[in-house]
């Protein structure tokens, strides 16, 4: 039996892939204990069983034969997701838009746009840290 607080976390974030459309989540840990690849920053969430929140990363692949395009792809999608941690709507959306001239049919850059278009209509609280609260398994 495996039992601890990074297996909960690892086990909440095999449960959020399908939300985030991946067949991998990572969280900001395993980013730095293994800087060998390419990561793209996808959302700060707060996940059942766990107060503080969580940075999670979709692994693109090893990082030395990344090629430039995805390197590119990778820090239009994070300038967005900083954009929009800023509360900066207008030009997170554009952002996100840019990319997904890229990667059409991408669902996370599809979920941020649905919650600035939210966030446009209703703005968050004052306190508003960016960070996305999960509360099933």
């Amino acid at each position: 039996t495996v039992m601890g607080d990074a297996v909960n976390l690892a086990s909440r974030l095999e449960g959020l892939t399908k939300y985030y459309g991946t067949p991998l989540l990572v969280s900001g840990e395993v980013v730095t204990d293994v800087p060998d690849y390419l990561y793209r920053l996808l959302d700060r969430v707060r996940v059942k069983g766990r107060h503080e929140a969580v940075d999670i990363y979709e692994p693109w692949g090893l990082l030395e034969t990344a090629a430039k395009e995805d390197k590119e792809s990778v820090a239009l999608f994070e300038r967005g997701v900083e954009a929009y941690l800023k509360q900066s709507w207008n030009e997170a959306e554009q952002l996100f838009r840019a990319y997904l001239t890229i990667y059409e049919e991408d669902v996370m850059a599809n979920i941020y746009l649905q919650r600035i278009a939210e966030f446009k209509e209703t703005p968050p609280a004052e306190n508003w840290q960016g960070v996305y609260s999960h509360t099933s398994k």
